[in-house]
């Protein structure tokens, strides 16, 4: 009943996104220099997350009062409070494009003060199939953890930049964990709700702006932490669910420091403009996520860590090499 009281309510969204784009009024202006889309778009995907969060958070609200007979969210109402100001941060960086350093600095801070108050997410230890590692130190594990959830938003952040391709990528992620879970709800409803943004950013109806690619890579962090500290995942399957954006964003923090700018600056290097300057969307969508899904089997299927690093590694500059040197030619 649950479910289909959430689908009902993201038909709702989907009839009225219109009026909830011109209520909203934050719009991603044209620019043929760096953006491929001909029309300025709404930036309300990630408002399409934050109200389905917003009715579970309620639910919770009223289960605590025992108005409600279940838990639908893994997480206290603190966690609640903190993914509101992720989505903040990114809508008033959607709105007055806010300065790379000081949005990091913020960031920064939030992470710190979720886990200040939820010690549940820090990772203490780093779970592989066949060894762990442990972390001794608190301030290295605070440290460690904020670089993980830091590296997750700026990754997701970084790779927003198609229609469909954060969409399909969080959309993946949350499948895998049905798979692993498929008594949770909240997970479920994630989906619906991704199910809803891919349908209108399928057509450049609107796309997820900083609010959303920040607001569901913190969901999707604090799903992934909380699921490795309770064993439910081992840091492969992560590493794997993770890896394209991650290592994309790692090479292209490289290239730009190498050219003495900063690592925040945005370019047309990303691995979906060097393919697309070749191939269509749907193309390039689907090579990216052919990329996830073999990395993902490949993790399951080979024990050994080192090997699927190196082979995943390989495959994604194979496919930089070759794409750039298609667009040089």
């Amino acid at each position: 009943m649950i479910y289909i009281f959430f689908i009902f309510i993201n038909i709702l969204i989907l009839i009225f996104n219109k009026k909830i784009n011109y209520y909203f009024d934050i719009y991603d202006e044209v620019n043929f220099e760096r953006k491929i889309h001909k029309i300025r778009t709404p930036l309300t995907g990630g408002l399409i997350i934050f109200l389905n969060l917003v009715i579970i958070y309620i639910f919770e609200i009223l289960y605590l009062f025992n108005y409600f007979p279940f838990k639908i969210i893994p997480f206290n109402l603190k966690t609640f409070l903190f993914f509101i100001c992720f989505f903040l941060v990114g809508v008033y960086d959607d709105k007055y494009n806010l300065k790379a350093n000081i949005k990091f600095l913020i960031l920064i801070l939030i992470s710190y003060l979720l886990l200040l108050s939820n010690n549940e997410f820090l990772i203490r230890e780093i779970i592989f199939t066949n060894y762990q590692i442990e972390i001794e130190s608190d301030f290295i594990v605070y440290c460690f953890t904020i670089f993980c959830f830091l590296s997750i938003i700026n990754s997701f952040n970084m790779f927003d930049g198609i229609n469909l391709q954060l969409g399909l990528l969080s959309f993946f992620i949350i499948f895998i964990l049905i798979l692993l879970n498929p008594t949770n709800i909240f997970f479920h409803i994630l989906l619906i709700a991704l199910f809803n943004f891919i349908l209108l950013n399928f057509n450049g109806k609107l796309f997820f702006g900083d609010s959303g690619s920040i607001l569901i890579a913190a969901i999707i962090g604090v799903i992934l932490i909380n699921l490795h500290n309770s064993q439910l995942i081992l840091s492969e399957s992560i590493l794997s669910l993770l890896f394209l954006p991650g290592i994309d964003m790692i090479r292209l923090f490289v290239i730009r420091i190498y050219k003495s700018r900063h690592p925040f600056s945005p370019d047309n290097n990303h691995i979906h403009h060097l393919i697309l300057k070749h191939h269509g969307i749907m193309l390039t969508n689907i090579l990216l996520l052919l990329f996830t899904i073999f990395s993902y089997l490949i993790f399951k299927l080979s024990p050994n860590i080192f090997v699927n690093i190196l082979i995943n590694t390989i495959l994604y500059f194979t496919l930089i090499f070759y794409f750039s040197s298609k667009t040089k030619v």
